[in-house]
């Protein structure tokens, strides 16, 4: 899931409950598992999208399938796993609110940026 070890921001908590969601959240998106990215997810969680704008939870399933396709066809049919890497993560585990910064790509394509998830 990650290509190099999780680097913890200087006086972070490290609350273990929150690095296991993030964790599952991360896994998810490396194998384009909608199902598993939700699970991980609060209920009010929104992905913000520059393209499609903002994706509640309950839609995150349906924009995923439309983005595997579109990744797909620029794969043209050669399979790729993981379907995301993340490289370069960061994590800021604060007293109630944990924020993780990575850089990701899209093996097979020219797709990668960075994210910032909290």
């Amino acid at each position: 899931m990650f290509e190099a070890p999780l680097v913890h921001k200087p006086g972070s908590t490290r609350n273990p409950g929150r690095l296991a969601h993030l964790k599952a959240y991360c896994a998810g998106w490396a194998s384009a598992n909608a199902g598993r990215i939700c699970a991980a997810l609060a209920d009010d969680y929104v992905w913000d999208d520059p393209g499609e704008g903002r994706i509640t939870n309950p839609e995150l399933t349906n924009f995923l399938a439309g983005l595997k396709g579109k990744i797909d066809r620029l794969r043209e049919g050669q399979g790729h796993q993981p379907y995301l890497v993340i490289s370069n993560p960061i994590l800021d585990d604060g007293p109630t609110v944990t924020t993780a910064w990575w850089h990701f790509m899209v093996p097979g394509t020219s797709i990668e940026g960075d994210s910032c998830v909290h």
